[in-house]
């Protein structure tokens, strides 16, 4: 397939066919997921004020209080427990208000 590709599609002067465009679209998109894969969040250690906390919960709500953020919540938790802390769960606690007693 010999196809001109419309110059609006091009960078200035450049002119190449079909297969030739495709190719480079996937070359930048490959490169750009390389990139991503390779910034990891720095996962934080959990400060022993947490760790005495009773629930999973308590522990999400006090982060949160102080100024955590949701994935970072997630992926400190997960470390902690060594299983899977979700940034939905982490949600939905935040949002989901206390039983009254």
């Amino acid at each position: 397939m010999n196809t001109i590709i419309p110059s609006f599609f091009l960078e200035k002067g450049e002119e190449m066919n079909y297969t030739v465009y495709v190719d480079s679209i996937m070359n930048r998109y490959k490169k750009g997921i390389n990139e991503m894969s390779n910034q990891k969040k720095e996962v934080k250690s959990l400060p022993p004020k947490y760790v005495s906390l009773p629930t999973k919960s308590s522990m999400i709500r006090s982060m949160s209080l102080d100024g955590w953020g949701r994935g970072d919540i997630g992926r400190t938790l997960s470390e902690h427990f060594g299983t899977l802390v979700r940034y939905q769960h982490v949600r939905n606690v935040l949002i989901t208000p206390l039983k009254k007693k």
